[in-house]
């Protein structure tokens, strides 16, 4: 009505003020949680929407200039809805609002139990894009929260720019030490070259069946990928090459 008469637009109205909110918070909030149903630390962890994939760079800036963006991109996913995922060693950096009683959260000992614990995303994957995001990071540059680290995952669909870290739980149901887990992705995962990456499979608990099924080869395969004892390419070709020249 009042721009019938001539009213003045302004603003963004195709916008909002978006924020990555609490799914299960009640519809209209609660008095005595406040705005700790936010959930603004994503930057130290990675997202994951309804389909296994990560849809922004969580690293691409601090939370305060990407928040209220990633908010909308939020709403844009499958079901408007995504999972924060995070390593034990980030969770002293978590921010106190995912600390309160009202919160959705789920932990595990290993890869394949926590994405079947992630309700209503699937699975398979959001291992398989977990496993991407791993072998990515660059453990060479060190870790700090405090500035834009440029601990890039580089070579990805969507790249993270900053405070990339490995998600590698141990093997027996406990964690690794912070050491020990970079140690054991600078050498399983950025030791690998990029087109092959498939030494990772050495450490999964997914049966050889469940994994050729998931990557589409034959099991035999699979199980030579578990017995190799490096990450580097095996030569290919002839073992006694005839000619020098190609044709």
């Amino acid at each position: 009505m009042a721009l019938e008469i001539g009213a003045a637009a302004c603003g963004n109205w195709s916008g909002c003020h978006a924020v990555g909110w609490e799914r299960n918070a009640p519809d209209f909030g609660d008095l005595a949680v406040g705005d700790n149903f936010q959930k603004h630390s994503y930057p130290f962890g990675i997202m994951i929407n309804a389909h296994g994939r990560r849809f922004v760079d969580e690293g691409a800036d601090f939370r305060n200039y990407t928040y209220a963006k990633y908010g909308r991109v939020i709403l844009e996913q499958p079901g408007q809805f995504s999972w924060q995922i995070f390593d034990s060693k980030v969770s002293h950096l978590l921010r106190d609002e995912y600390r309160i009683k009202q919160v959705t959260r789920v932990t595990a000992s290993s890869l394949e139990e926590l994405v079947g614990k992630l309700d209503d995303v699937d699975a398979g994957r959001a291992l398989a894009e977990i496993y991407a995001f791993n072998d990515a990071v660059d453990v060479d540059v060190a870790f700090n929260p405090n500035v834009k680290d440029g601990r890039a995952a580089r070579g990805l669909a969507v790249p993270k720019s900053n405070w990339a870290n490995c998600l590698i739980p141990g093997f027996d149901g406990a964690y690794f030490s912070s050491e020990s887990k970079d140690a054991l992705c600078a050498r399983f995962f950025m030791g690998a070259p990029r087109r092959q990456r498939r030494s990772v499979e050495r450490y999964s608990q997914e049966s050889l069946r469940a994994l050729a099924k998931r990557y589409g080869i034959n099991q035999k395969t699979v199980r030579k990928w578990r017995n190799r004892t490096s990450a580097a390419d095996l030569p290919t070709g002839p073992r006694d090459p005839k000619s020098t020249v190609l044709s």
